[in-house]
């Protein structure tokens, strides 16, 4: 039986007080048909892709580095870490809001 894990819940205990996790999608292909596909299946079906195609690429790159170039640090510091070549050892690695709204890597 295979198990695939596609929710995660992002809560970094203890980090500016709050309490409340952040699910997020793991899986990059849902997470794409979540953010792309799913709201313009309308216009998809009808063949009327230009609109979804135009904002496919206006969006892309924030989409790919909102998520996938994250994932690709944190994933970069684990192994770093695992094998004994990181400067130091990390309580944790993750991302959270800053008071800006930006997400951070830590």
């Amino acid at each position: 039986m295979t198990t695939y894990r596609w929710l995660q819940n992002n809560k970094l205990r203890n980090l500016d007080r709050s309490k409340q996790g952040r699910y997020v999608l793991i899986d990059p292909y849902l997470r794409f048909y979540f953010r792309f596909l799913k709201p313009h299946l309308g216009e998809i079906e009808y063949g009327r892709v230009k609109g979804v195609v135009d904002y496919l690429e206006t969006h892309l790159i924030d989409f790919i580095g909102t998520h996938t170039f994250e994932e690709l640090c944190r994933e970069w510091i684990n192994i770093k870490v695992d094998l004994d070549d990181f400067p130091f050892l990390p309580e944790r690695v993750g991302s959270f809001w800053s008071r800006h709204g930006r997400r951070r890597l830590m």
